[in-house]
């Protein structure tokens, strides 16, 4: 990986069509913004016509661009825009969770209309999330192939850290100037590797026992646990994901901030739905959706694995399905990198016969996996 560079990744990934967020939007507008576009998050940048403002972005002790007319501060994204609105939230949900359902939905309806109105003209400013970070290029870095940083120091500067448990899940990549150029996502890192076999080397075809690749405490939440209470847990415990289980410990979902794409203010009565009911409503029309830069892609119907390795486990909630995505101890480091990258996930977790997680394998499992190869 050394001899490969940011600009080999750009030129293969292509061109972003990127959106960002003013930092004088409130948290509500933000909210909207990202489920209007049907994004997860997008960079927050402060205008040059607002950079002599009195307002509360000017204390804040942000490097500006004096040749940029905008200087991007960090990002926002849909866990870190509800986690404000939880915050704002009374801390009796354990109570909440044992009431009967209805009166379960009707006290978490007035308390996310409450948190609401509590954070509505908050800025946006107030909820940067911490596992976004900014890569500013010297032009001494363009090489005659584009960007020249390796892709090996790209990974343990921006990606990982040996230093604390806190990693960047995307990076926005500035011109000198300051202008955000493009953004760098720990799924393009994964899908270059993929792509290119030579990053590899003889971990091809190893399984994921040989490659102790996962962390095998894996958190999980029941399939009736009230979607507010899940996602306030998750906050709470600074977790980004769970695996939702039934009643026999079999897993029939993951839950993480992905499951927020198209949620507003307007209809977070949604999330007084138990998981299990959550998962079944589609917040993305058609099936269509945006990665982080707001390029368009699409999901499919129903997606499968080309790998026979790796199979799905699909479950009917109300005459609807949906897929949940496995790997075992046995499948090969390519089929688990194709399942997640061909499914457009963010982790994969290793069952065992019956069906009940023994590990999670995320994108910064696989990162850090081919950063010590």
């Amino acid at each position: 990986m050394d001899e490969l560079t940011l600009g080999h990744l750009l030129e293969g990934k292509g061109k972003d069509q990127l959106i960002v967020i003013e930092s004088t939007k409130t948290v509500s507008e933000a909210m909207a913004q990202l489920a209007s576009r049907k994004i997860l998050s997008a960079p927050v940048v402060l205008l040059r016509d607002h950079e002599d403002q009195n307002d509360s972005d000017d204390d804040m002790g942000f490097e500006r661009f004096p040749n940029g007319s905008a200087t991007p501060i960090g990002f926002v994204d849909a866990g870190s825009l509800l986690g404000v609105f939880l915050d704002a939230c009374p801390p009796n949900v354990d109570q909440i969770a044992e009431l009967s359902e209805l009166d379960n939905a009707a006290l978490l309806g007035d308390l996310l209309k409450s948190a609401a109105e509590r954070v509505s003209k908050m800025k946006v400013i107030n909820a940067i999330a911490a596992d976004g970070g900014l890569l500013r290029l010297d032009s001494k870095l363009v090489g005659p192939k584009g960007f020249g940083l390796s892709l090996r120091r790209l990974i343990n500067t921006c990606f990982t850290s040996t230093l604390s448990d806190l990693v960047h899940h995307r990076v926005a990549v500035t011109d000198p100037d300051g202008s955000v150029s493009h953004i760098v996502s720990q799924s393009d890192i994964v899908r270059f590797f993929l792509k290119n076999e030579d990053t590899f080397g003889n971990m091809k075809d190893m399984n994921v026992s040989e490659l102790r690749l996962g962390t095998k405490s894996v958190f999980t939440l029941p399939g009736g646990t009230p979607t507010f209470v899940a996602f306030m847990t998750l906050h709470s415990q600074k977790r980004t994901a769970a695996g939702v289980i039934d009643s026999d410990g079999k897993l029939i979902g993951n839950l993480s901030k992905s499951d927020l794409r198209g949620l507003s203010p307007e209809n977070f009565s949604l999330l007084t739905r138990p998981l299990s009911v959550y998962f079944c409503m589609d917040s993305t029309p058609n099936g269509k959706e945006n990665d982080v830069s707001g390029s368009s892609t699409h999901q499919p119907e129903s997606p499968v694995s080309p790998k026979e390795q790796l199979r799905s486990n699909s479950l009917n909630f109300d005459k609807q399905k949906r897929q949940v995505f496995t790997a075992r101890d046995t499948d090969t480091l390519e089929s688990v990198l194709d399942a997640i990258i061909s499914n457009r996930l963010h982790r994969l977790y290793v069952v065992d016969d019956d069906f009940r997680p023994t590990a999670v394998i995320t994108l910064t499992d696989i990162i850090r996996l081919f950063a010590n190869y």
